[in-house]
């Protein structure tokens, strides 16, 4: 319970005249700190076209490097966005793995916006994203800067340094993009907003895929979700950074600072002493060193206008710095077998994968017509545990073509790793012989060679073969 004092005033004269009396605004004594709120993300996503699957037309990966978007007549924009004043966009597809998800992504030079409706007033909200340097080899530039902007905050980005710059793209390492994860907080203001996302350098740009903008429970009391404070860290071409979010509720006097620390206990500041950071319900850090299988935690502090600050916690993170191991993805129907043909309309893949330290969180499964395609199947979630499964499909599809089976697995340190098989060749049609020749080779008891049709041997015959002709290859002949 709370009390509230006011100071009451007037004043006398030196003949006994008295003025009206004049009240304070008062003063309310607290006594007690802000007290830390659980976060619980719905994540149902209240962003249109969030992975840029829908639009005109798309551009494919392989011609990016020789199209300038910025001056085409084809329309590449995303449906459901729109384009700054001098900006340009095109949405990029590939019928390799190359989208964080789904199958195409954005190329955007300034930025494309989108507006938000809906929203609760004052309530919290998460935008996460990933973005990657262009894939483009000339160039070399080390870091990029991107912006996120809701209603007038704005929020600056780098994306992590690029890695295998200058090797001549010779690196065995190489992948085309690498997908570097980032999130923000923000509170609404008003119930409609502009959400706008782009690169900082309109010269080069950057690609953007898979944004999410949910909404944030808060409560005070449910603790079902361990401990208050949201932590994880994002860790990518040995660049890392720590990432925290956090909520406080303040019923008596206003919150005036927030500050963080990281370390290897609760408490601790081993790794970042408490720094400021005002009233933002959110803090990065991507100068710490990251110690692979280490745990540490963050530590939040919440000062209000009485002087007091209350404290909250993360849950122990543990620092992950390795993808996933996918030893091998095998064709074939049972665990360890991997067959080079068959002829079932069905493609059958099994594989061995483990993550001795974050553990799995999910793996996918795609089918293509070449090493991590996904022309015939895109991605879908699969059962781990069963290292194998299948899928039928119609004739169309598989017959007489050679298809590859790709698997991509993720940790629970958000870290990815891919593999594809050696590839299957589905045919179900039996050896042509159009083209066969059949002939014999004449045998002679003397040293002088028989004509053809003809010999002189009688209890041996010798024949040879060509032309025949099988998709899959001819296991083995039969004469008679």
């Amino acid at each position: 319970m709370t009390t509230t004092y006011y100071n009451k005033v007037y004043a006398v004269d030196n003949v006994g005249y008295k003025s009206t009396v004049v009240v304070s605004d008062g003063v309310t004594i607290d006594t007690t700190p802000p007290e830390p709120q659980y976060l619980f993300h719905s994540g149902s996503n209240i962003l249109n076209n969030p992975s840029f699957e829908t639009s005109p037309n798309v551009l494919q990966s392989g011609d990016v490097n020789a199209t300038n978007i910025c001056n085409v007549s084809v329309d590449y924009m995303p449906s459901s966005w729109n384009l700054s004043s001098g900006g340009c966009a095109a949405v990029v597809s590939s019928n390799k793995n190359l989208a964080r998800d789904g199958r195409s992504f954005l190329f955007v030079r300034g930025s494309v916006s989108q507006i938000l409706s809906g929203l609760m007033v004052g309530g919290l909200y998460r935008v996460s994203f990933f973005s990657s340097h262009l894939s483009i080899s000339s160039s070399t530039q080390s870091n990029k800067e991107g912006f996120v902007q809701v209603d007038d905050k704005k929020h600056v980005f780098l994306i992590y340094t690029k890695a295998y710059r200058g090797d001549g793209g010779q690196s065995t390492a190489r992948e085309e993009i690498s997908w570097h994860k980032h999130t923000f907080y923000f509170v609404a203001r008003e119930g409609s907003v502009v959400f706008e996302l782009g690169s900082v350098d309109d010269r080069t740009g950057i690609y953007v895929d898979n944004i999410v903008v949910d909404h944030v429970e808060r409560d005070q009391n449910n603790g079902t979700s361990g401990l208050h404070v949201q932590a994880h860290v994002v860790y990518l071409h040995e660049w890392g950074s720590v990432h925290g979010s956090w909520s406080f509720i303040e019923d008596v006097s206003s919150i005036t600072e927030y500050l963080w620390a990281i370390g290897y206990t609760k408490g601790g500041t081993q790794l970042q002493n408490f720094q400021s950071v005002g009233l933002s319900n959110f803090a990065y850090n991507s100068m710490v060193t990251l110690i692979h299988n280490s745990y540490i935690y963050i530590t939040t502090v919440a000062k209000n206008s009485a002087g007091f600050e209350g404290i909250s916690y993360s849950d122990k993170i543990l620092v992950d710095l390795t993808s996933p191991i996918i030893e091998e993805v095998l064709d074939g129907d049972f665990i360890g077998e991997d067959l080079d043909s068959w002829k079932e309309n069905t493609v059958y893949v099994n594989w061995k994968v483990t993550d001795d330290e974050s553990g799995l969180d999910y793996c996918e499964w795609a089918i293509g017509y070449q090493p991590k395609g996904i022309e015939v199947q895109g991605f879908e979630r699969i059962n781990i545990d069963s290292r194998r499964t299948y899928k039928d499909f119609d004739a169309s599809v598989l017959q007489g073509k050679t298809v590859y089976s790709t698997l991509q697995c993720q940790n629970k340190a958000g870290l990815i790793s891919s593999l594809s098989s050696d590839g299957v060749t589905i045919y179900d049609q039996p050896p042509s012989m159009a083209s066969a020749v059949i002939r014999t080779l004449p045998l002679s008891l003397t040293e002088y060679p028989a004509l053809d049709y003809y010999q002189s041997v009688t209890n041996n015959l010798k024949i040879v073969w060509s032309g025949v002709e099988d998709k899959i290859g001819v296991q083995q002949y039969k004469a008679s």
